[in-house]
């Protein structure tokens, strides 16, 4: 799907309500457009990807991301076990360049996961990879407040695999309110 005006227009109004006052509270907000996504920022750093795609039926936000998630990054122990964020990022650009070294530069696309093993500045390297990307094309998933889609869901899941609930961390709690102020809610 083409962005026009009107889309990051549109755009722009659904990350401003969510951000609230961030950009009033002396912080720099910036909006990025691509082909199928409008990237938001906050001092630098990737807040959520406003993205479109052709197999969904409306755009969607993914990942959101809390403050400070490179420091979250840093601090986050490698994990290889399954549902585990550990040193792993999120591509949010719709085309990333991974700058190998000694090599050919590769590039990596929206939604594909990269471990880190270093971070200087704001450049990530990617184990794997044997490169470096930039901060501000990746989303570290210990700091996301998100979950991620599972487009390719295995069909059967065995129950005692981590992924086999729907909030692998944790069992769901669930609460409800009738009414608020005139309000109902469920």
């Amino acid at each position: 799907m083409k962005w026009n005006t009107d889309a990051k227009m549109v755009a722009a109004v659904l990350v401003g309500v969510v951000l609230g006052n961030c950009a009033a509270a002396d912080h720099v907000v910036e909006l990025s457009q691509g082909e199928e996504s409008v990237k938001a920022t906050i001092d630098g750093e990737v807040f959520t990807v406003l993205r479109t795609s052709p197999d969904r039926r409306k755009p969607f936000f993914l990942p959101v991301t809390g403050p400070d998630a490179l420091g979250i990054l840093e601090k986050a122990e490698p994990s290889d076990e399954p549902g585990a964020p550990g040193r792993k990022v999120f591509v949010v650009a719709e085309s990333a360049t991974v700058h190998v070294s000694g090599g050919e530069n590769e590039t990596v696309g929206y939604g594909e996961i990269l471990r880190v093993e270093e971070i200087q500045d704001d450049k990530l390297w990617v184990t794997g990879k044997n490169g470096w990307v930039s901060a501000g094309d990746v989303a570290p998933l210990a700091a996301t407040v998100t979950r991620l889609i599972n487009d390719k869901p295995d069909p059967i899941k065995d129950r005692l695999s981590p992924l086999y609930y729907d909030h692998p961390h944790h069992k769901g709690i669930w609460m409800s309110v009738d009414e608020v102020n005139g309000i109902k809610f469920w």
